[in-house]
């Protein structure tokens, strides 16, 4: 039988770890230059492409931990799910190959008033995370990884479009053509955010919040514990407005991508992409 690990018992009890915190760059240098490959500290697990910069998040379910229950050697289910998965990532890659993740990053940074695509300062490793629900949707979220010297930050915008799961690999042409608007919205939203952090006028803390939301843990961890059960606490709310919130939020940013390893970093959300969202005393 399998023995839950500490980390699962932590988020058991809807508590997930505390690891690393997110702090600015110390730094005033505004070139950046963008990356077409993934960077060397990012989240484990799952089935990453270099020549779109996607990274399918595969989410556990819980058929699949209860039948990982019956097997005397557990690793052997886990690896044979995996594969199953990453295979049928790789046939859904090709569907978005025309988003180029790269080309909008670097045309955006290009027309962006602030910073300047050039060598010599930082390196800019954009990313697509396509995380599985178990709610049968696929959320993506934009992430630009931002390092210089031993500094590393990670910045998100979670885009509104959604994708069934049905759908996932033959996504209509007007879907796709709402996710490459909404990639340059995000684009311009992130490079706002890094030119911002960078000159300290993104707040460096705030007031503490607890924070959930499917974008980061989507699926069922272990085929135990409900997404909707997770909440990161002592989070930094940076800004706040009606529609939106920017929020720091701590982690470790090469744990399993499926189990939290998408929480480390500063988050762009629209209210209605959190399920969690409260004031900490």
């Amino acid at each position: 039988m399998r023995i839950l690990t500490p980390c699962l018992a932590l988020l058991l009890s809807a508590c997930v770890s505390i690891q690393q915190p997110v702090r600015p760059p110390a730094s005033d240098v505004t070139a950046i230059e963008v990356v077409k490959h993934f960077p060397e500290i990012m989240p484990k697990g799952s089935a990453r492409f270099e020549e779109t910069q996607l990274f399918f998040v595969h989410a556990d379910q819980a058929s699949e931990f209860a039948a990982s229950l019956l097997i005397p050697i557990p690793f052997v289910t886990d690896m044979v799910v995996e594969d199953a998965k990453n295979e049928k990532a790789t046939s859904y890659e090709t569907a978005y190959h025309n988003l180029s993740l790269y080309e909008v990053t670097l045309e955006e940074l290009r027309a962006f008033d602030g910073l300047s695509d050039s060598r010599g300062g930082y390196r800019l490793y954009p990313m697509m995370f396509m995380a599985d629900g178990y709610d049968g949707v696929y959320r993506l979220s934009m992430s630009y990884q931002v390092e210089r010297g031993g500094w590393m930050g990670r910045y998100y915008f979670h885009l509104p479009a959604t994708i069934p799961r049905g759908l996932v690999g033959v996504p209509p042409e007007e879907l796709l053509e709402e996710i490459s608007l909404q990639m340059r919205m995000g684009a311009r939203r992130l490079l706002s955010m890094i030119n911002r952090d960078i000159r300290g006028e993104l707040n460096e803390s705030g007031q503490l919040v607890t924070v959930g939301s499917l974008y980061i843990v989507g699926g069922k961890v272990g085929g135990l514990v409900n997404a909707e059960a997770l909440k990161y606490r002592r989070s930094e709310l940076v800004e706040e407005n009606a529609e939106s919130v920017i929020v720091r939020i701590q982690g470790d940013p090469t744990s399993e991508a499926k189990a939290g390893g998408l929480s480390f970093g500063v988050h762009f959300f629209y209210r209605d992409q959190m399920h969690a969202f409260e004031i900490e005393s």
